[in-house]
């Protein structure tokens, strides 16, 4: 918080408020806009993204690739039980 209402960040930013309100509200936000945005807010493009404690690009890609592996894994477990289940089915079907 440093105190700055949305117009005056939108006035800062050459934009409208209501761009403002999107990107509170997860609307897409432009690389050169996010620049922009950070400065504006004194922080940075990763602070405002929401990675915590570091700048760092090499451990923020970290985090991402686990957040992803995991999903990706969580993907081809159920991909695995459903394929266990359509067997079991069919096999059941048989008799």
């Amino acid at each position: 918080e440093i105190g700055m209402t949305q117009e005056e960040l939108a006035s800062m930013l050459y934009i409208q408020k209501s761009a403002i309100c999107g990107y509170e509200h997860g609307q897409h936000i432009y690389d050169d806009r996010l620049l922009q945005l950070a400065k504006a807010l004194m922080t940075t493009p990763n602070q405002l993204l929401g990675f915590k404690g570091t700048d760092s690009f090499a451990e923020n890609a970290a985090v991402l690739l686990k957040e992803i592996k995991d999903e990706v894994m969580q993907d081809m477990m159920l991909a695995q039980i459903e394929a266990v289940v359509k067997a079991a089915r069919s096999i059941q079907s048989d008799k």
